[in-house]
């Protein structure tokens, strides 16, 4: 069983990643953080396949964590951990992406989010099918 770490501190978003992976792939154990502080305490005991990391979390001590900052630091702790940094912001992740391993762009409401594309990218940095 593959392990996902999902950080997202809007629960719509999380229920959506999470709703396309279960449709998707089968046998995944899928933990959620909404916040940074939580994170790295579940990071202290676990170790994840795949982690999805907002770039932007909302958390009580700092409004505008930075989803770079974490992917750092999920690298750092368990190297092996895939990372997929995704955003509604692409332009604050020009050419600073490099620590993740794939990066995928939320979308605003009026648009349509890239199902196969999430999947494909789940599948090929884990290998779930």
């Amino acid at each position: 069983m593959k392990r996902v770490l999902l950080v997202d501190d809007q629960g719509r978003w999380r229920d959506i990643f999470k709703a396309i992976l279960k449709q998707k792939f089968k046998d995944l154990e899928i933990q959620e953080c909404t916040n940074m502080e939580d994170t790295l305490e579940i990071l202290e005991e676990q170790v994840f396949d795949l982690a999805i990391i907002d770039l932007r979390l909302v958390d009580e001590s700092n409004y505008n964590v930075q989803g770079l900052a974490l992917v750092r630091q999920v690298k750092a702790k368990s190297p092996e951990t895939k990372v997929i940094l995704v955003t509604a912001y692409p332009a604050k992740v020009e050419g600073k992406n490099q620590e993740a391993d794939a990066f995928i762009r939320k979308v605003s409401e009026s648009e349509i989010f890239d199902i196969k594309l999430f999947q494909d990218t789940v599948n090929n940095l884990i290998n779930c099918e």
